[in-house]
């Protein structure tokens, strides 16, 4: 164990500051399983927060200084804790060990063998993937992932086995915290340019990290991606390449769709390794299966686990998740919240239902995200028959920021592209207009990182 938890008494406290969040919940869990008292706040319940209550946590919601307790004597924050939260001035004042989020997630890595899955789009299914895999063959891994994985009903696990798998996320730069052997980068676009200046700084940022890992690890690289070749150009560990349309040392081939199932052939440079099928729908979810399968050959398992156990993984909450019907419309979630992510989510969903009608209700996350892609987000929603737009679901947003785009500026920007589109404020009125217009084999997809799935999971009660 890490010198940070190892001197802990069993009576003492480690406190998170935004303990509902999934990455946050996933750690507190970690910390849980080694014997140690947990508590948190955060400002909302949630599912996160009523399972930590049931694993005997004690949780706040509303942040205030006296939620601290004495017997407190390491307090983790997320992210997104300002430093005006009153329980972070109140831990500054009794001179507490202050850890952010991704520092605690990168002493718990140190002291096994990481895996780190980077990238703008993907790694939190990707992360899953390496994770079930692991689990189902025995390996017994600890993993943090970005979401609630059915298949392994729980979103983390303070495994006995030596690996540990957790998601690296570029914001703030915290992914530097981390110390992987072995590092995956899907892709590398710009996002989270409320933080970096620009695509440079980003790529920039990716190439800190793939140089962190050392000699004797390897970088799983998307070779598709020219700004992931960029990333890790001059870096110390072995690059291994995977793609699907380039001349990688691993390709996926022969890609077909049958019966919502995806179908793939992997080709070790002129060598055929085997057939595989993975149930998750959407092309780019080839790519995350043929990333993990690069990441556990690199481990040392054989290809006939991972084929037995890859069409079994039932995928992530909130990617492309069917949450229900509301009569005989089938009700999707998706955490899709960049151009990029609507644009694959929305061409998954129009190869499963060629001939039914789309209805794309999308939340906006970020004034400064919409702002920055309100051309790109445009011109997205092609695929969807209708879509609807929420108003915008801010975090970190100055006041100047909210001020320079809203909501309707999307849905005007939507119709220019010749695409149907509405604004409907608030999911009271998006809820009514749905159940009064959706009819027949009609799909719902509620998407956004903020707390859209309300408006599906409310669809469906």
């Amino acid at each position: 164990m890490n010198d940070i938890l190892k001197n802990i008494k069993k009576d003492q406290v480690v406190y998170f500051i935004g303990i509902g969040g999934t990455g946050m919940s996933g750690l507190a869990q970690c910390v849980l399983a080694r014997g140690l008292k947990v508590a948190g706040s955060d400002t909302v319940a949630n599912e996160a927060t009523t399972q930590l209550q049931d694993l005997g946590s004690q949780i706040f919601i509303g942040q205030q200084a006296r939620n601290l307790l004495p017997s407190t004597v390491l307090v983790v924050r997320s992210a997104a804790i300002k430093e005006d939260n009153p329980e972070l001035r109140e831990a500054q004042k009794r001179k507490l060990p202050v850890l952010k989020y991704a520092e605690l997630l990168g002493e718990l890595m140190k002291a096994r063998y990481g895996i780190a899955v980077s990238g703008c789009h993907g790694k939190t299914t990707t992360t899953a993937l390496i994770s079930y895999i692991l689990e189902k063959s025995g390996q017994q891994p600890s993993f943090v992932v970005g979401g609630y994985v059915p298949s392994l009903k729980s979103s983390a696990r303070a495994g006995a086995g030596k690996h540990f798998v957790a998601e690296a996320c570029e914001f703030d730069r915290s992914f530097h915290h981390l110390h992987p052997k072995m590092l995956v980068i899907n892709n590398i676009e710009p996002d989270h340019l409320d933080y970096y200046r620009d695509l440079d700084e980003i790529i920039e940022s990716f190439h800190v990290l793939a140089a962190k890992v050392p000699a004797d690890g390897f970088v799983v690289i998307n070779q598709d991606d020219q700004n992931v070749m960029v990333a890790v150009r001059d870096i110390q560990a072995s690059v291994v390449s995977c793609g699907l349309n380039s001349p990688a040392e691993w390709q996926a081939k022969n890609i077909k769709l049958k019966k919502g199932q995806w179908y793939f052939e992997v080709w070790r440079r002129d060598e055929k390794f085997g057939e595989f099928s993975v149930a998750i729908p959407g092309q780019h979810n080839v790519r995350n299966a043929l990333s993990m399968i690069v990441v556990l050959h690199l481990l040392g398992l054989k290809s006939a686990a991972i084929k037995k156990y890859l069409p079994e993984f039932k995928g992530v909450g909130r990617r492309f998740e069917t949450v229900g019907r509301l009569q005989n419309v089938t009700v999707i979630d998706d955490y899709a919240h960049h151009p990029t992510e609507i644009k694959a989510v929305l061409k998954a969903a129009r190869q499963l239902w060629p001939r039914q009608r789309i209805w794309c209700v999308f939340q906006p996350h970020q004034a400064s995200r919409t702002r920055c892609f309100l051309d790109e987000f445009a011109r997205v929603f092609t695929q969807a028959n209708m879509t609807i737009v929420p108003d915008i679901y801010f975090a970190r947003d100055s006041a100047q920021a909210k001020k320079d785009v809203n909501a309707q500026d999307l849905v005007r920007k939507i119709i220019e592209q010749k695409s149907q589109a509405i604004y409907l404020p608030t999911f009271e009125k998006i809820i009514d207009y749905l159940k009064q217009n959706t009819n027949g084999d009609d799909i719902i997809i509620t998407m956004g990182a903020g707390d859209i799935g309300q408006v599906a999971r409310a669809l469906v009660s």
